[in-house]
């Protein structure tokens, strides 16, 4: 006879799923605050500072997939495609050339591979190199603010400034 398991009396609310979803509801404020409010509102403020939850949570998961992950040619290779996919709507929803924040991620996780697949070789480092001077032309690199016409615009290198 099959005994039946007890399920202890307290549950676990913030699991990974939850977590994720969380990061992605902020990332949607923030968006909708960079789309529909006005800059330096209140709401505007609050929901774009509410926003900057994904960035550091997304990065975690990115470094606990990578780790964890069965394939990670096939984890990097789905980051590729939807960064792809992402794109247009992204450049249509922003008005400007930048990389999105999922291209960010694949450059964040090109550069766990570099550091682990190429720890002695000589390459290390310019790649490296290569792979951060690419990162300031998407959407999480430094950006300076640059103010045109009543509106904010985020310039980032001269390669794909808007």
């Amino acid at each position: 006879m099959l005994q039946q398991q007890t399920q202890s009396p307290g549950w676990r609310v913030l699991n990974r799923d939850v977590i994720k979803y969380i990061a992605i509801t902020a990332m949607l404020l923030n968006h909708i605050a960079n789309i529909f409010l006005v800059p330096g509102t209140l709401w505007y403020e609050v929901l774009v500072d509410i926003g900057y939850f994904t960035a550091i949570t997304m990065c975690y998961f990115l470094v606990e997939g990578f780790y964890y992950t069965h394939s990670r040619r096939k984890y990097g290779e789905r980051l590729l495609i939807f960064a792809g996919i992402s794109q247009v709507p992204y450049m249509i929803a922003f008005g400007n050339s930048q990389l999105n924040m999922i291209f960010t991620l694949f450059i964040c996780f090109m550069i766990l591979v570099v550091q682990e697949k190429m720890m002695a070789s000589k390459w290390r480092i310019p790649l490296l190199i290569l792979l951060l001077l690419l990162s300031v032309c998407s959407d999480w690199a430094i950006l300076e603010q640059e103010e045109d016409d009543n509106s904010v615009r985020s310039r980032c290198c001269p390669f794909c400034a808007v």
